[in-house]
């Protein structure tokens, strides 16, 4: 499943709130019944797609994601125009 993000997504609690509300309703879908049965026995995967580099401190929340995401079992993958990257603390400073 992919999460696309047009545009530049600064750090206000606004694009906060609409990031963490999107990937929450990414991860309910995830958890249903009809998802569970009509992809079982595949990995469940959210990817969240970015046009332009995203504000710190998305990066920063996104960290945070992380975990919260594992809990269900699903993977988060983040992609920038075509490449996959990793969230290290490195690029959250």
């Amino acid at each position: 499943m992919v999460l696309v993000c047009a545009g530049y997504l600064d750090g206000s609690p606004e694009i906060q709130k609409a990031l963490l509300d999107k990937m929450e309703g990414n991860l309910e879908h995830t958890q249903s019944d009809w998802f569970k049965h009509e992809y079982a026995g595949m990995e469940a995967i959210v990817v969240v797609s970015f046009d332009e580099e995203p504000h710190q401190l998305i990066l920063q929340l996104l960290t945070k994601c992380i975990p919260w995401f594992e809990r269900y079992g699903v993977e988060l993958k983040f992609k920038l125009k075509d490449s996959f990257f990793n969230i290290t603390t490195e690029n959250t400073k």
